[in-house]
């Protein structure tokens, strides 16, 4: 399953960073939460598959956008394009550049370290998550047609 938002940020971060691990959490807590609508659905877990996504350029500090796919069989992985943030996901404790973060943003690197979720790097230029919130020219909007899969 692939799940995708697009929505203006409620902090005020100080740094495209904080802004990068804000998304990683709203990422999380989607992940979180889409099982359970599934299951209330009769989703049939055991016969899910994992799906693999592709996916183009550029952010905007003021919005988070995330791509990423999960199934109950495998942890979820969340695609982004910020190395800085999967250092800081993945490293342990407070640090100067996180010590400031709102604390709830924290619960991210607590579910990474279980194996619920992965973050994995994507070239900006790959990512798919970040055309769907920008005006681009006609020539990217067909190379991000033809990375979600669709055609004209």
């Amino acid at each position: 399953m692939i799940s995708w938002q697009l929505k203006k940020q409620l902090i005020i971060a100080t740094s495209n960073l904080e802004n990068e691990y804000s998304s990683f959490s709203e990422a999380v807590k989607e992940d979180q939460w889409l099982p359970q609508i599934l299951a209330d659905t009769d989703w049939d877990f055991a016969t899910s598959t994992p799906v693999s996504a592709e996916s183009s350029s550029g952010t905007s500090p003021s919005l988070s956008s995330t791509v990423y796919l999960t199934t109950l069989s495998i942890s979820t992985i969340i695609f982004t394009d910020s190395q800085g943030s999967i250092q800081m996901v993945k490293s342990e404790g407070v640090t100067a550049q996180n010590k400031h973060f709102n604390i709830h943003l924290f619960k991210s690197h607590e579910v990474q370290q279980e194996g619920i979720v992965d973050l994995v790097f994507i070239l900006s230029k790959d990512n798919a998550a970040d055309e769907l919130m920008k005006a681009i020219g006609e020539t990217m909007y067909h190379y991000f047609l033809k990375i979600i899969g669709m055609q004209l």
